[in-house]
């Protein structure tokens, strides 16, 4: 029961977390230290962040510029 309701918000943090180790190399740490590594993983979640924006801003952008290329 507890797991069916923690599995909701489990889910969206896995994904960016499995996003995050293939895209921006987090599948071990390059440093060692701990500072290094906080740094590193901070980076990537700013990285991360970015590219959210980035794919948001595509889905606004992207259907007007479709419908140009039909068109045309």
């Amino acid at each position: 029961m507890i797991n069916r309701l923690i599995s909701r918000v489990r889910y969206k943090v896995e994904r960016a977390f499995g996003t995050m180790k293939r895209q921006f190399g987090l599948n071990r740490a390059r440093y060692f230290g701990v500072r290094k590594t906080e740094a590193q993983f901070a980076y990537a979640a700013i990285n991360m962040n970015l590219l959210k924006a980035a794919n948001k801003l595509k889905l606004t952008i992207n259907p007007e510029r479709q419908l140009q290329a039909r068109c045309a």
